[in-house]
């Protein structure tokens, strides 16, 4: 592996950057990074110099974060047909100057995550317009940091009269996309962001704070759910980071005006997974002011799973005048909760002749979550009949879940169904949302 290892006298008469030049211009693969770094064994010892070369950014990194380094002076990258310092450092005999070491760690660091974020956008973008929009940040940010942050801030900041609604959308999109790649750096810049006057403007960075989570965008968000300026992009990215100081305003907001603001807060307190939200969430599940709020406090009390919500959900499956997503959603719901008690109602389910096909699906799969084996025969009849092709696949998982439950009961969702305390999947993301900008 390439290693800054070339000591320096072998090379007498010559300074560092002579020394760097003539090897660089040998330079053949093996490295990507080239650098001169200082170093004493003990305060005592004379200092001595090595060159050569590192694969990667952290290496560089660990050499001049040694105990013994005494400094470093040129650093340069590939490409080599014309080579320049990436950094340069004042060649001087004796000690380095300690904000000399200090810069290029702080260099070594910035290229170290620079590489980081590159090796995300290889491996987790397809889209080519986000790599593309992440390759040229990338490269602003070599030349000044935050230039990069900011011209992706500024995607959703310019907007045309003449440009098509769909065309904003789609590139605010894919600009969300590559800050939330970015991670960090972007959260400060994008908080500042959220005292912009355009109300797109301000959402499209409450969701790129909230996909990043990190903890630093809590109060603001909170401080912008109170303004009520844009409380529905808050509410949603609150959700998202998961953090429970939020779950005071999200139960203030899941009795807002606005409906749209009420379902994200009802998904919201389920990413949260507080049981402070449970009552509440029952109330917004009873009320039929709003079909897509009673969805979301279902799906959210399935999150959950606190066993008080064990009979509304039953009751709300149950309910044939119910719109048929709020019925599948309580299905799903009592499936996540694992609750046994529900198995009668889900198999009834089944055999319901009002039930549209996914609720009977959203039922079958919840089956197979629970894991009772009184579900295998009802289960087994809808894979004899062909009538009911449409279910013969998720009766089929259901049917291997449950044997699988047999055979390891301790596996059985049952066991997840609690009186309190925090539910583990905390983080997971906003399933099936309705986004702002679709």
């Amino acid at each position: 592996m390439p290693s800054i290892n070339i000591p320096r006298d072998q090379f007498p008469g010559k300074s560092d950057h002579e020394i760097a030049q003539a090897l660089i211009s040998k330079w053949s693969d093996g490295g990507r990074y080239f650098a001169i770094v200082r170093y004493k064994n003990s305060p005592g010892e004379s200092q001595f110099t090595n060159f050569g070369l590192c694969e990667i950014p952290e290496h560089l990194v660990g050499y001049t974060t040694s105990p013994n380094c005494h400094g470093a002076d040129v650093i340069w990258e590939r490409p080599v047909s014309n080579p320049q310092p990436q950094v340069t450092r004042v060649e001087v005999d004796g000690p380095a100057p300690p904000e000399q070491v200090a810069a290029t760690v702080q260099y070594m660091a910035g290229r170290a995550k620079q590489a980081e974020i590159q090796r995300k956008v290889e491996a987790e973008h397809a889209n080519a317009a986000v790599r593309q929009l992440l390759q040229k940040a990338l490269k602003e940010e070599q030349l000044e940091p935050g230039k990069g942050i900011k011209s992706l801030i500024d995607c959703f900041k310019e907007t045309s009269a003449s440009e098509p609604v769909d065309v904003l959308f789609k590139r605010t999109e894919h600009a969300v996309a590559a800050l939330v790649t970015m991670g960090p750096p972007a959260v400060e810049p994008l908080i500042s962001t959220l005292a912009e006057k355009d109300r797109f403007v301000r959402r499209a960075a409450a969701e790129a704070l909230g996909k990043i989570r990190d903890l630093r965008a809590v109060e603001p968000l909170l401080s912008e759910l109170e303004s009520d300026n844009t409380p529905e992009g808050a509410v949603i990215a609150l959700g998202d980071i998961g953090d429970r100081r939020a779950v005071d305003a999200l139960l203030r907001a899941l009795e807002h005006r606005d409906s749209f603001v009420r379902q994200y807060a009802a998904e919201a307190l389920g990413q949260t997974g507080d049981v402070r939200a449970v009552e509440p969430l029952i109330v917004a599940l009873r009320n039929k002011d709003n079909d897509s709020v009673q969805r979301s406090a279902a799906r959210a009390l399935g999150k959950i799973r606190d066993s008080r919500a064990l009979s509304h959900l039953i009751a709300t499956l149950n309910d044939r005048k119910a719109h048929e997503f709020v019925r599948t959603a309580a299905a799903t719901a009592l499936g996540d909760l694992g609750d046994r008690a529900a198995v009668k109602t889900l198999i009834t389910t089944l055999a319901d002749g009002t039930a549209r096909g996914y609720i009977k699906n959203a039922a079958v799969g919840a089956l197979g979550e629970i894991g009772d084996p009184h579900a295998v025969k009802p289960l087994k009849a809808i894979l004899a009949n062909k009538s009911q092709w449409d279910l013969h696949e998720d009766a089929t998982t259901a049917l291997k879940k449950i044997a699988a439950a047999s055979e390891n009961p301790a596996t059985s969702v049952e066991s997840k169904v609690r009186q309190g305390g925090p539910r583990r999947d905390r983080w997971s993301g906003l399933r099936e949302r309705f986004r702002f900008w679709k």
